[in-house]
């Protein structure tokens, strides 16, 4: 019995290298954009911090001007530097949408020569079925013919 054998199993090699290529292009992005997210997350933290700190101080009647200047500049730099990652996140959200779109893409016209195959598979199996039924059909009546005479 011959075994089966896809001649598109190349071109479904390629899809198959497309769709890896898609998907670690995509997941580089999403981990650019969990980093960009870690630091916006970051310089929140920092900045609730520093105000709570700086709202101790004032309740306990510990004002101290210098603190409160190195305070105010400390806050205004993590705020610009929160507003260049929101900037840069707005950037990147487009472009991680259209690799999302691309691996979808991929993935479809990778599926569409898995369907192919799978019914080229089926057709393969349905006929070496039919030959089998065919040769054992033909033994049984070579047999008969045999026991007749």
């Amino acid at each position: 019995m011959k075994k089966f054998k896809f001649k598109l199993e190349s071109f479904l090699k390629l899809k198959e290298l497309e769709e890896k290529t898609a998907l670690t292009d995509l997941s580089k992005t999403v981990s650019e954009v969990e980093k960009i997210n870690n630091h916006i997350r970051q310089y929140n933290i920092e900045s609730t911090r520093i105000s709570y700190n700086e709202a101790d101080k004032l309740r306990m009647g510990q004002y101290d001007a210098k603190f409160q200047k190195m305070a105010s500049l400390y806050l205004n730099m993590l705020k610009k530097k929160k507003n260049i990652a929101e900037r840069r996140y707005i950037e990147i959200e487009p472009i991680l949408q259209r690799k999302r779109e691309k691996v979808i893409e991929t993935r479809k016209k990778k599926r569409v020569i898995e369907i192919i195959k799978e019914k080229k598979e089926r057709e393969y199996k349905y006929e070496i079925a039919r030959e089998e039924i065919k040769f054992l059909d033909e033994q049984f009546v070579r047999n008969k013919k045999a026991m007749e005479v």
